[in-house]
C-alpha cells in the first residue's frame, strides 16, 4: 500500500502569519505621545551637597553614640562609688547629723571654768545640760550661786536627813557608797601625810550652815551639794544648802573634746 506523499505548506514570509508575529508585525505598538523622556541631569553641586548632607548625618549619629556612652559610664562610675559601705557611712552621718540636731536643740552647752568635779569633769570640757529637769540624788547638776556658775553634786533632797563621818555617807539611816569618787580617794589616800585623815570632813543635818539647831531634815526646795573634789571647793560645808530655784539643769553629758566624749554619771 503506497503511502500518500504529505504536502509542506508554503512558507512564504510574506503571507504566512507567523512570519508576522516573529517580525513582531502583530504585537501591540505603544502610542507616541510626542513627548521624549528627560534624563535627570545630576550636577557636581547637588552631588556635594548630598555628599555633605551625608556627613553631617553621621557625624550626628557619631556624636550622639559618643554623649550616651559617655553617659553610661558616668552611670557606672556612680554606681561604684555607691557600694554598701559607701550607703551605710552614708546612713551613719544621717543618723549622726540627726542625733546632734536634736541633742543641740533639746539641751544647753556649758563649757567647764572650774576644778569642783574633778578628776570626773576637767576644766576646758564642754557639757550638755537640761534645763527644767527634775533632779534625783547623785546626779551632777549646774548651779548658780550669788553670780557664779559652778559643777556640784546632788546628796540631800528636800526631807532627807544626811551625815557624813569618816568618808561614810549615810542617808535616811542609810549607808551608801560613793562610786564615783574612788580615783579621787586612791590619789588622796596615796600621799603618805594624808593616810590618817578622810578625804570628805563631817556634817550632819543639825550642823548645816544657815539651818537652825536641831533641824533633822532638810527643808522643801533645798538641796545639799558637794563638789567630787572635795579637798579644793566650796559646797554646802561652807555655804549652807542650795535652793531649787539655784539649780540651772542636769548635766547629760560631755561632747568635747570628742576622744573624751561620754555620759555623765
Amino acid at each position: 500500500m503506497n503511502k500518500k506523499e504529505k504536502k509542506i505548506p508554503e512558507m512564504d514570509m510574506n503571507t504566512n502569519p507567523v512570519w508576522g508575529v516573529l517580525s513582531n508585525k502583530h504585537f501591540p505598538k505603544k502610542k507616541n505621545t510626542g513627548k521624549k523622556k528627560r534624563k535627570k541631569k545630576h550636577s557636581e553641586a547637588s552631588i556635594d551637597e548630598d555628599l555633605k548632607k551625608m556627613f553631617v548625618e553621621i557625624e550626628e549619629k557619631q556624636a550622639l553614640k559618643k554623649a550616651m556612652n559617655e553617659k553610661q559610664k558616668a552611670k557606672k562610675k556612680w554606681r561604684i562609688q555607691l557600694t554598701p559601705f559607701h550607703l551605710v557611712v552614708i546612713g551613719l552621718v544621717v543618723i549622726i547629723l540627726s542625733v546632734s540636731g536634736i541633742i543641740l536643740f533639746k539641751y544647753d552647752r556649758y563649757e567647764t571654768a572650774t576644778k569642783s568635779m574633778e578628776a570626773q569633769i576637767t576644766t576646758g570640757e564642754t557639757l550638755l545640760y537640761q534645763k527644767g529637769s527634775a533632779v534625783s540624788r547623785f546626779d551632777v547638776v549646774l548651779v548658780e550661786h550669788e553670780g557664779k556658775e559652778e559643777l556640784l553634786r546632788v546628796i540631800g533632797m528636800p526631807g532627807d536627813t544626811i551625815q557624813m563621818k569618816d568618808d561614810i555617807l549615810t542617808v535616811n539611816h542609810s549607808n551608801y557608797e560613793e562610786s564615783y569618787l574612788k580615783n579621787n580617794f586612791i590619789n588622796f589616800k596615796y600621799e603618805k601625810k594624808n593616810a590618817k585623815k578622810v578625804y570628805t570632813s563631817n556634817f550632819d543635818t543639825e550642823h548645816i550652815v544657815g539651818l537652825d539647831k536641831g533641824t533633822k531634815n532638810i527643808p522643801e526646795r533645798k538641796y545639799f551639794l558637794l563638789g567630787d573634789n572635795r579637798q579644793k571647793v566650796a559646797d554646802s560645808r561652807q555655804l549652807g544648802l542650795y535652793d531649787e530655784n539655784e539649780i540651772k539643769g542636769m548635766i547629760k553629758m560631755s561632747i568635747f573634746p570628742l576622744k573624751t566624749a561620754r555620759p555623765i554619771h
